[in-house]
């Protein structure tokens, strides 16, 4: 696997896929996936997964997203960008508070291990339905994120883990703490709305340089990058709290009986406005 380096956000840094890699983590995520389906109850809705590369200029959400998967039916289909770069570049500028702390974890934003996530994620994303209306890209998409992280070989594995941890702990301790679970929809909304407006500005390497560096253009966007991340750090707590006997089950239970329902995560969510509730072990809600 290849590693890019890390750039000054004023030279736009870049991130190949390559289809070695794809074909890799593809192999990986049908193979992680397959066991958890067998238990995944109503939830489950398992298929072939493909892969197609999908053009930056015809991408809706522009460089905002390197991969995203669609159900065809009879298959499904992860599209993906021939780049990253754009995308670990903006992961970078909203985790920038945490690693001025932490700057020993910069370097697992560029070797390749994120990009793995993203993908193994969406190999499971793609098999699984659920009564969410609407899915939310924070709390439900939490535990796809998470088992992208449970799959990463080691030391990546602990290192993302320890980066969204800082990065809940980033977001409790900010004034306000984290907003409640009835205000997720609105960040999710705004970022989105964001994709599609700035979409045209990450094609065009000048403009992607400048919107980088411009904070309060993409507020809304890096809002939404720091909860998601920290959604994922709930429910890695949860999983790590549990004995290693119980957590496969703790898995099984977690897309059987969480995932598919509309209100997943919130009561886990409330508890991280309060830190000491971090510790509490509680049902998928």
């Amino acid at each position: 696997m290849h590693r890019a380096q890390a750039q000054p956000l004023t030279a736009p840094p870049t991130f190949p896929i390559h289809d070695t890699d794809v074909r890799h983590w593809l192999a990986k995520g049908r193979a992680a996936s397959e066991p958890l389906l067998a238990h995944a109850g109503a939830a489950a809705h398992p298929g072939p997964v493909g892969t197609r590369v999908a053009a930056l200029e015809d991408a809706v959400l522009g460089g905002f997203m390197p991969c995203w998967p669609e159900d065809l039916g009879a298959t499904r289909v992860i599209h993906h960008l021939p780049d990253a770069g754009f995308f670990l570049a903006l992961l970078e500028r909203a985790y920038s508070p945490v690693l001025a702390k932490r700057p020993e974890l910069r370097s697992l934003l560029y070797d390749g291990s994120r990009v793995e996530i993203a993908f193994t994620n969406d190999v499971l994303q793609a098999q699984l339905r659920g009564e969410w209306q609407p899915y939310s890209m924070i709390r439900h998409h939490a535990l796809m994120l998470f088992h992208g992280l449970l799959w990463l070989d080691e030391p990546a594995r602990a290192g993302w883990a320890a980066l969204y941890q800082a990065v809940a702990e980033y977001t409790v301790s900010r004034p306000g703490g984290a907003p409640p679970p009835r205000r997720l929809a609105d960040v999710e909304a705004a970022a989105f709305a964001d994709f599609e407006r700035l979409a045209a500005r990450t094609r065009d390497p000048v403009e992607t340089a400048a919107l980088l560096g411009d904070e309060r253009e993409l507020g809304a966007v890096l809002e939404y990058q720091l909860l998601a991340s920290a959604a994922v750090y709930v429910l890695w707590r949860e999983h790590q709290s549990q004995s290693e006997q119980r957590r496969l089950s703790w898995q099984h239970r977690e897309l059987a009986h969480g995932y598919g329902r509309p209100n997943y995560l919130t009561w886990r969510w409330a508890a991280l406005l309060t830190p000491a509730l971090l510790d509490s072990a509680g049902g998928p809600r």
